[in-house]
């Protein structure tokens, strides 16, 4: 990597960082908002709805070309929108019910398992025994968070945990192939379009005015967690896989276990115990071990700048139309 690629490539992990800080302060505004009443379909549909609203105004404000998609693509952005962010928020609300909260977050973090997998397929990345070494901390810190107590699963909470880790995986390999063409903001824009459309219909939306306006603080809540914890979240997970491998990426959007048991020691007191405070240590020490590794040269071919990957295939087929044609000069690509 040269220089100025191995700067991007970091901005796109301190993206990701981002993302998991701002996933894990959740919480903050869900839990008032089922106090209030809410159900996790009806939170959902609100949130994709002013993330919608929000990011439409953001392209207005940047550039109106950017709400442009290819039609072949519309597809891939439904899915993502529907068959991941809804799935995965509605999957989670139900492995809560069937597994208990500890065991639904355990299984939701087996996403990075999911991620690498698929990764090695679709995007050819390697699965580095540094890498396996790092993901299985990862996955031991987060138990270590999670089971603080008796765990109880049904083979149906099983299956209903671990598809919830799978969408979740899948949200980020699709999210990755649709960042190679659209900006970060486009792709998150129609994911919470096409996710507000399904949800409306999922959680009957019609009855969400009336409701709102039955506690009218749930309305600030709903704004915090639509902006921040929704919209400028997934705007930046966007942005990160452009640079970072998507079985990276997932491994360090983990951290968002760890800020979110931060959040409940400081804002709702919980108690985690030694083996919650051991599971952020392992998770923490385990995510620096995998950055140290790429850091020097370890894992140096796993991610390939892809803007740079794209500049080089086309100065390559640039010199090879230089030398049948002597004159033709290099493509603009639209990334």
């Amino acid at each position: 990597m040269k220089k100025s690629n191995i700067k991007r490539f970091f901005k796109g992990e301190i993206y990701i960082i981002i993302t998991a800080v701002l996933w894990g302060f959740i919480s903050v505004f869900t839990l008032p908002l089922n106090d209030a009443g809410f159900s996790s379909a009806e939170i959902t549909f609100v949130r994709s709805v002013l993330a919608a609203v929000f990011l439409g105004a953001v392209l207005l404000f940047k550039d109106k070309k950017l709400f442009k998609v290819s039609v072949r693509d519309i597809p891939m952005l439904m899915f993502l929108g529907i068959a991941c962010f809804m799935t995965v928020c509605l999957l989670y609300t139900i492995s809560i019910e069937e597994n208990g909260s500890s065991v639904a977050v355990m299984l939701m973090y087996t996403s990075p398992i999911w991620t690498v997998v698929m990764s090695r397929f679709i995007f050819k990345e390697k699965i580095t025994p540094y890498k396996v070494v790092a993901l299985i901390g990862i996955l031991c810190g987060c138990a270590l968070l999670s089971f603080g107590g008796t765990v109880n699963i049904t083979v149906k909470g099983l299956l209903i945990g671990l598809a919830t880790g799978l969408f979740l995986a899948l949200y980020v390999v699709f999210g990755k192939k649709a960042g190679k063409n659209y900006s970060a903001e486009t792709v998150t824009f129609y994911v919470f379009l096409f996710s507000g459309v399904a949800a409306f219909f999922v959680c009957r939306g019609w009855y969400i005015p009336a409701k709102i306006a039955a506690t009218p603080i749930s309305l600030v809540y709903l704004c915090g967690l639509s902006v921040f914890s929704t919209a400028l979240a997934y705007m930046f997970y966007s942005k990160g896989l452009k640079t970072v491998s998507a079985g990276k990426a997932s491994m360090i959007s983990t951290l968002e276990i760890v800020v979110a048991t931060v959040v409940g020691i400081i804002a709702f007191g919980a108690d985690v115990g030694i083996l919650g405070y051991a599971g952020i240590a392992v998770t923490v020490l385990s995510l620096i071990f995998l950055e140290l590794c790429d850091k020097n040269g370890v894992g140096k071919r796993d991610v390939k700048d892809e803007g740079n990957e794209q500049s080089e295939k086309n100065g390559q087929n640039e010199k090879d139309d230089n030398n049948i044609n002597g004159d033709k000069t290099e493509s603009e690509q639209c990334l």
